[in-house]
């Protein structure tokens, strides 16, 4: 049995509700918990990040000096990656970080934090989330703490 409040700057008792123990009483499997989170974070990734090969960067295509004859280390172009200006080799190119997560594997995870916090006291039920007056994040913030 839980209690259900009335709003958030309200905290009086107004009814009282069955929670589901399939939901609420779950084994805790922080393993399970920590793939849903880290599943989330890599979706949720915009994978934009981007640099330039040898291939794509501006400059010549033309032998830098002869092969021999100066004295001097053998060059290419000056798109070598070795030379400043040049590419970047094996860089970042624009990709998704989705993976899929198995559905049974995602249902867990929540289970499993949802039972925690409700076994640290951070679940609430309200009958109502409206504020009174100024409906600022901060006021809702502090109500949590």
């Amino acid at each position: 049995f839980f209690l259900v409040f009335r709003a958030f700057d309200d905290f009086t008792p107004v009814d009282v509700v069955n929670l589901s123990e399939r939901l609420f009483n779950a084994p805790v499997r922080p393993d399970i918990v920590h793939q849903v989170v880290v599943w989330q974070l890599a979706k949720r990734r915009q994978g934009t990040h981007c640099t330039k090969g040898r291939a794509e960067v501006s400059g010549s295509g033309k032998k830098m000096r002869p092969q021999k004859g100066q004295g001097t280390a053998r060059v290419s172009d000056k798109r070598n990656p070795v030379w400043r200006g040049g590419g970047v080799v094996h860089g970042p190119k624009p990709r998704s970080y989705y993976y899929p997560l198995p559905r049974n594997v995602r249902r867990n995870g929540l289970r499993a934090a949802l039972t925690s916090k409700f076994a640290h006291g951070r679940v609430w039920i309200l009958q109502s989330g409206e504020l009174s007056g100024d409906p600022k994040t901060k006021r809702i913030r502090d109500i949590m703490r």
